[in-house]
């Protein structure tokens, strides 16, 4: 049974999946060809190209297989921070999350949340297969026992706290004083441009 969010197309499964794929999925090399493709469109169509972005562009093949979200997902855990900056042109530029891209700024409020559940259950599964790779090799001898019992501690902690994704950037930006109600998510800038 597909189930849908009401007055929407959303597939709640789907784009929990979609989602899902792409925090466990997405690496650097998406974003450099998606920002290449659009600097030669921009020069084709006569303007100047977009700044290089260090994060992305000029990078070896090495560098561009780097599970980005992984990272941060790392980076949340050991900080015991909760919201998740997601660069909303990433999801563009991964190919199975161009629809959920559309939907994003089409329904925040239906799709955020969303959003929200699925990094939690990620960041659980993550504790948790940390926590039983160690507890194989406490059980070989490896390990403390003490160690098993502070990650066992974090994945309750973990299970216990409320994620947050915070998506930014986007395809179009809009300057604030031009900002008309539409119920669509809007990305920001500051006007220097």
């Amino acid at each position: 049974m597909v189930k849908y969010i009401w007055g929407t197309t959303i597939s709640l499964h789907e784009a929990m999946n979609d989602f899902r794929s792409f925090l466990r999925g997405f690496k650097i090399k998406y974003r450099a060809a998606y920002n290449t493709a659009q600097a030669k469109s921009v020069i084709e169509a006569g303007g100047i190209a977009p700044p290089v972005m260090s994060l992305y562009d000029g990078l070896t093949s090495a560098q561009g297989e780097t599970v980005l979200y992984d990272r941060y997902l790392r980076q949340l855990r050991e900080t015991a921070q909760t919201n998740l900056n997601l660069d909303a042109v990433n999801l563009l530029a991964y190919p199975p999350t161009k629809k959920l891209y559309h939907q994003l700024v089409n329904y925040p409020q239906e799709v955020i949340p969303i959003m929200d559940q699925v990094l939690r259950d990620v960041m659980i599964e993550s504790a948790e297969e940390e926590l039983e790779a160690l507890q194989n090799r406490y059980a070989d001898g490896n390990v403390g026992e003490l160690d098993v019992h502070v990650v066992e501690e974090e994945v309750r902690e973990i299970e216990g706290r409320v994620f947050k994704v915070r998506p930014f950037g986007g395809e179009k930006t809009v300057n604030m004083r031009d900002l008309n109600p539409g119920g669509k998510l809007v990305m920001l800038n500051d006007g220097s441009d």
